[in-house]
């Protein structure tokens, strides 16, 4: 019993080392451990991994003008936004601050567009709601898209999806952007 019981907590302890307590998604943790290994597996398979970049718009004066709290419940928000939107076998991950990384198994990079366009009109239509039922401005995402190829590494696929990420904050923000497959 007092094993079962040890694993149980381990398997908790273990969650919780992977799991951002604030969104309810991976963190970088996760996403360190994981990265690599999903990306050769889907080259195994041969097929493509998807990865999204998505960072809220303007967020640092989010936070200047409904406070810290008002920060967290847009970053909440997207959360349960990411966790309703992706199917079961794709991840989303807290990269830092207001950032995502989302990894999208077996999809190409027009599927993955075609899924960041649907994220972010989604976030654009939802309200941000405090404890007491009061509504906040809701938020706006700038989501980079790039999808894999042969030889790429996680490394390369994060900077082809940063690149642009950074053509469409130079572009207005509120809206997507993917390259040629990288």
């Amino acid at each position: 019993r007092h094993a079962l019981q040890d694993r149980q907590r381990i398997d908790e302890l273990t969650s919780s080392a992977l799991i951002d307590c604030l969104t309810g998604l991976y963190n970088r943790r996760w996403l360190e451990m994981n990265f690599a290994r999903l990306l050769s597996q889907q080259a195994r398979d041969g097929s493509t991994l998807c990865l999204l970049v998505i960072d809220i718009d303007h967020f640092k004066e989010y936070n200047d003008t409904h406070g810290h709290r008002g920060g967290d419940l847009a970053l909440i928000a997207l959360g349960e936004t990411l966790r309703c939107s992706l199917r079961p076998s794709d991840f989303a991950t807290r990269y830092g601050g207001d950032e995502v990384v989302v990894l999208l198994q077996r999809t190409s990079a027009h599927e993955g567009l075609k899924i960041a366009e649907r994220i972010c009109q989604t976030m654009s239509e939802r309200a941000v709601i405090d404890a007491g039922g009061a509504f906040l401005p809701g938020i706006t995402l700038s989501i980079g898209v790039a999808a894999s190829s042969a030889g790429v590494t996680p490394q390369s696929l994060m900077k082809a999806a940063d690149r642009n990420l950074y053509r469409v904050k130079a572009n207005g923000r509120n809206c997507v952007c993917g390259g040629p497959e990288n």
